[in-house]
């Protein structure tokens, strides 16, 4: 039987380093620390802390250890067994529809009368949404405008978004109902379009389930763009809080910092070398790669808004970014919309590019050349040829590797943006202009001729076209 009295499990093994109860071995092969009392915390989010999880041979980092589909900490606290697959099939009061189903959808598993009850209204019977597989409390389990009723009286998927019967005027892939509740326009194409600036098109967000019109769906302060790249879920606010390697800093903190969050090492560190360990700056709310005069360093005000605090500096409309940093940075203050934008298309949010101290409008230089022709300059550093993400690597001698004119040494590319339109005309020697539609992004390719070598100094493209804004391809 599962055993509950910790002696009779601690006597497997005597061993107990730090005295939280939970024997050295298991603590190693269960990944927790034996020489840390960590009985108390609960890193798989179950609610069962480890001591628990431990006393009831579950997996403290997995919070379904018997992947019935039903996590431990609820199991144990209605009473069922989280080791054991089999109870997810009880059924006492013999409705067809199994205990934990029912307790997790508000029934009764004592009553078999609620199986011919219809919660939200969608005339399914509780028994019938089960057989389906839908929500007994949701008309609509996939969001998609169609009510579960509706789509299997049509033979449509009421688990799948994207199988739905709903008109699509302008042909995008995006069905009118949904774009109507995004603001998005029914008549136009624009699946490709960004309405909210986050880095994710129309049609990606209608794929991930996340918000057109809100940047940050989950509201967690994070954008939708970033935690997709980092592998997170953006329709959920609960992995704001994970912090996989317990290190007292969260996941999602760590890689918006460039920290690790698979090394607890790391909360010791002091990336900025303020004096501050990269914890405190967390539990602070300052930036750990920036030195302040405010946390220990002799730098200017801290930029950094840590995990969500503006350093007790003002900030009218509750975005994360302090007033005196958006009208510093032509931000609106009182908009928070702006937070999860991104202006210079780098893909990092305004309220990404405040915490990680960058500049949300990155500064393209303007310099005329001889002849009165201008060209577009750009000191290039840290990139990489070989990687597939960036354009230009060091040269043998580590220094800042750049375009000037010259003989020809090797193609290089370039993003290419005017915030109005494309002014027409050939670009001078170095580049071909390719991509684009003629007021967005377009790629600009060396020629096979000269014009362009790696080498020391400032970057150099001669253009005929005037105002002109380059940055390097950072992706």
């Amino acid at each position: 039987a599962q055993g509950t009295d910790p002696t009779d499990i601690l006597s497997r093994t005597s061993l107990d380093s730090d005295g939280d109860h939970m024997s050295d071995d298991w603590e190693t092969a269960h990944a927790l620390d034996p020489q840390v009392d960590d009985g108390d915390e609960d890193p798989d989010l179950d609610l069962l802390t480890n001591y628990r999880e431990y006393l009831w041979e579950t997996d403290p980092h997995d919070p379904d250890s018997d992947h019935d589909g039903y996590a431990d900490g609820f199991e144990r606290t209605h009473g069922f067994d989280p080791s054991s697959a089999a109870d997810a099939t009880l059924d006492t009061d013999g409705d067809n529809l199994p205990d934990l189903w029912e307790l997790t959808h508000g029934l009764d598993p004592d009553n078999p009368a609620d199986a011919a009850g219809n919660a939200d209204g969608d005339s399914l019977t509780n028994a019938q949404e089960f057989n389906a597989g839908t929500n007994p409390l949701l008309a609509d389990t996939d969001g998609d405008g169609d009510n579960d009723d509706v789509e299997l009286a049509n033979e449509t998927n009421p688990l799948d978004r994207h199988d739905y019967t709903l008109v699509d005027t302008d042909n995008d892939g995006l069905h009118d109902a949904w774009e109507a509740a995004q603001g998005l326009n029914v008549g136009v194409n624009d699946a490709d379009d960004d309405l909210d600036d986050d880095g994710l098109s129309n049609a990606q967000e209608f794929a991930a389930g996340t918000s057109a019109s809100s940047a940050d769906t989950d509201g967690d302060g994070y954008s939708d763009s970033f935690e997709l790249a980092q592998g997170y879920d953006p329709l959920s606010a609960a992995d704001a809080l994970l912090d996989f390697d317990q290190d007292g800093m969260t996941d999602l903190w760590e890689l918006a910092h460039g920290l690790n969050p698979n090394n607890a090492s790391d909360a010791a560190g002091d990336v900025d070398h303020d004096g501050v360990s990269n914890h405190d700056e967390f539990l602070a709310g300052t930036n750990p790669l920036i030195a302040p005069a405010g946390d220990g360093g002799t730098g200017s005000t801290d930029q950094g808004g840590g995990n969500g605090g503006t350093d007790g500096l003002p900030d009218q409309d509750m975005d994360g970014m302090p007033d005196s940093w958006e009208t510093d940075h032509a931000l609106n203050p009182e908009d928070p919309a702006d937070s999860a934008r991104d202006f210079d298309y780098d893909r990092l949010s305004n309220l990404d590019e405040y915490r990680l101290g960058k500049e949300p409008n990155t500064d393209w230089i303007h310099v005329p050349v001889e002849g009165g022709l201008p060209y577009i300059s750009y000191q290039f550093s840290d990139l990489y040829t070989d990687s597939g993400r960036r354009l230009f690597d060091l040269n043998d001698l580590g220094e800042v590797a750049t375009i000037k004119t010259g003989s020809q040494s090797g193609q290089f590319s370039l993003w290419i943006w005017d915030k109005g339109d494309w002014i027409d005309g050939e670009w001078g020697g170095a580049v071909d202009r390719s991509g684009g539609d003629g007021g967005h992004f377009s790629r600009l390719v060396a020629r096979g001729g000269s014009n362009q070598q790696y080498g020391n100094g400032g970057g150099r493209v001669s253009s005929q076209g005037e105002r002109q804004r380059c940055h390097p391809c950072l992706w």
